[in-house]
């Protein structure tokens, strides 16, 4: 933001472009560069539309490819169009999740829990009664240099994002930081910052002890994380993997007695077509070659309109049907509903799910 680089504008487009590819961090990189590009040159709007269109085109380009990839491929853009996105309750958890990076949610009261807003509200006032107009426009200033408003716009445009665009359900694990783990950087700026400007001058400390201070804190913040790091490598040692999301490489999938089950079959029939409900566990042990069944999210019916576009399923006149339990994502057809439009045969089940050869009706 102080000079002009090319070298830099290159690089910036480089990482924004791939970075893009990695959700919403990538994407709302691309929208921040052009919010700085448009700060910067605003009362030269010749200039910033030139230099936006020298950024935003080779950086989008990517995404812009993927995005016609994926809607070809899959008639989609977006992910799943029923998810229920709530602003107000992605906002609170938002909140919660950003806190629980500082205090444990053991300490946090319901009333807390319920309307976390009340603890920023709390300390604006308190920062609002201790603190001159000049502290705030001190304040303001360090927010604008150019070595920290690149990070407090990042993390204001992804907060925004996240909050009317993720789908809520998401948000109902408050261990998950998977959408908000590149806010901690621009979190603990805003933090030091405030410290800095709005609390340092009241302690009537020397800027030598406030250092040391601000050092100790972040020593003593830093244990928080390893101690929770240090459970979770000993729980998921002992469970055999316990985070949310990995629904994968965990215990239940390495030793699924349909999915082993499988490499015998496989075995026998190198070549026949593989289908799941799951089938990323399914390749994860056998490192064959799946495909999910057929689309149908749960809630919608089975009719005669699905029932035609799957008359000659598979495509491949016969596969194997592997049928995980619990149906985790619940977004493709059942065993049950294919049962109408092909021939199933039972070849195994046990527990945690069951084994179908199919073929065509007219096979």
């Amino acid at each position: 933001m102080e000079t002009s680089s090319k070298g830099a504008l290159r690089a910036i487009i480089f990482y924004s472009a791939l970075a893009s590819l990695q959700r919403f961090v990538g994407v709302i990189l691309i929208v921040t560069g052009s919010c700085l590009i448009a700060y910067q040159n605003w009362k030269n709007w010749k200039v910033m539309i030139l230099e936006n269109l020298k950024f935003g085109i080779p950086a989008s380009l990517p995404l812009a490819l993927w995005i016609i990839g994926h809607n070809l491929g899959y008639g989609v853009i977006g992910g799943n169009p029923s998810n229920l996105v709530q602003p107000w309750e992605n906002t609170r958890m938002s909140l919660l999740k950003i806190m629980h990076w500082f205090i444990p949610f053991q300490f946090f009261p319901n009333l807390v829990i319920r309307n976390p807003w009340i603890l920023l509200l709390a300390l604006f006032l308190i920062l609002l009664l201790l603190n001159k107009r000049r502290d705030w426009f001190k304040w303001r200033e360090a927010i604008l240099s150019p070595y920290t408003f690149p990070a407090i716009l990042f993390f204001f445009l992804s907060i925004l994002t996240l909050i009317y665009s993720i789908s809520t359900p998401d948000h109902r694990l408050l261990e998950s930081d998977r959408y908000y783990v590149g806010l901690l950087v621009p979190t603990l700026v805003l933090i030091f910052i405030t410290w800095e400007y709005l609390i340092f001058p009241h302690l009537k400390l020397k800027q030598n002890l406030s250092n040391k201070i601000l050092i100790l804190l972040f020593i003593l913040w830093s244990i928080y994380p390893l101690y929770g790091f240090q459970n979770f490598i000993k729980k998921s040692q002992h469970d055999g993997g316990v985070a949310s999301y990995n629904t994968t490489n965990t215990r239940e999938t390495r030793d699924s007695k349909i999915i082993n089950y499988l490499d015998t079959l496989l075995n026998e029939n190198t070549n026949i077509a593989l289908y799941s409900n799951d089938p990323r566990s399914v390749w994860f042990v056998t490192r064959q070659d799946v495909q999910l069944l057929p689309w149908l999210v749960k809630g919608k019916a089975f009719d005669s309109v699905m029932a035609g576009k799957l008359a000659s399923w598979p495509p491949q006149k016969e596969a194997y049907v592997i049928w995980l339990i619990p149906d985790s994502y619940e977004v493709t057809v059942t065993p049950d509903e294919l049962s109408h439009v092909t021939i199933m045969n039972l070849i195994y089940s046990a527990p945690d799910g069951n084994i179908y050869f199919v073929h065509t009706k007219d096979k």
